[in-house]
């Protein structure tokens, strides 16, 4: 019984060596990154291309380029950058940054039955992901046909993603401004979301030598089907203002 008792420690004490070698393999290695991005590519639908990798998940690895293109969407980014290490038990992501240059999305045709159909009851993720810190510089999303429907220079995030998505903070600058937004989403029926969004604008008029800045303050709640926007508005152009409020149904 001494024996197999003594057989059997040693077993599980090989095992648990077995998996942090392969844990620190993975996370610690370019060669373990590089299996890994090997393998996203074999199990990922649609066609990835990864460009050349520097380092490794742990001290942060970084990515020359990066295609993906899956039934008419295409996602495009010139350099990826990012650090995570899990932590368990239970399993957690904590991704320390995830960095992206020119980051170009061109969405695809939209199908009739995606316009019909109904949205799925749960969009939670399997174990909880704490994102440090988001930083995109220069973004771009196209139509089916190339043209563009929005545009950001930067845009930074902290947040947390599991049964919710919290952001702590979010910020998007423009070509004509800022917009700075926290809050919470629930990632499953009846997706409930409160957030507060401040938006400053400057908006250049053609005939004006000042442009139009505009100061909002708003606040987004309710539920799928029954969000509401209340809205607190100042616009100035030169020395003439106007303050506006209001709500925003979307049903």
């Amino acid at each position: 019984m001494r024996r197999w008792i003594t057989g059997l420690l040693l077993l599980l004490l090989i095992l648990a060596v077995f998996a942090a070698g392969s844990a620190w393999f993975l996370l610690r290695t370019e060669s373990g990154a590089a299996w890994v991005i090997g393998l996203a590519k074999e199990r990922v639908p649609g066609n990835l291309i990864v460009g050349e990798l520097e380092g490794d998940f742990a001290s942060g690895l970084t990515i020359s380029g990066l295609d993906f293109e899956l039934d008419g969407l295409s996602v495009r980014s010139e350099r990826i950058a990012l650090s995570f290490t899990p932590r368990w038990p239970p399993l957690a992501i904590r991704l320390h940054f995830l960095e992206l240059e020119n980051l170009q999305v061109r969405l695809p045709e939209p199908a009739v039955e995606d316009v019909q159909g109904e949205s799925p009851d749960s969009l939670a993720l399997p174990f909880p992901i704490e994102l440090e810190r988001f930083a995109l510089d220069g973004l771009t999303v196209l139509d089916a046909g190339g043209l563009t429907l929005f545009e950001a220079r930067q845009m930074n995030a902290a947040a947390s993603f599991s049964d919710k998505a919290e952001f702590r903070s979010l910020e998007l600058e423009t070509e004509y401004g800022w917009v700075l937004t926290e809050g919470t989403l629930a990632l499953g029926q009846p997706f409930a979301a409160g957030a507060t969004i401040t938006t400053t604008l400057a908006i250049p008029l053609e005939g004006q030598e000042e442009p139009l800045t505009v100061q909002l303050e708003s606040q987004l709640g309710g539920e799928a089907g029954a969000y509401e926007l209340l809205l607190d508005a100042t616009a100035t152009l030169g020395r003439f203002g106007m303050d506006l409020d209001g709500t925003v149904d979307f049903a």
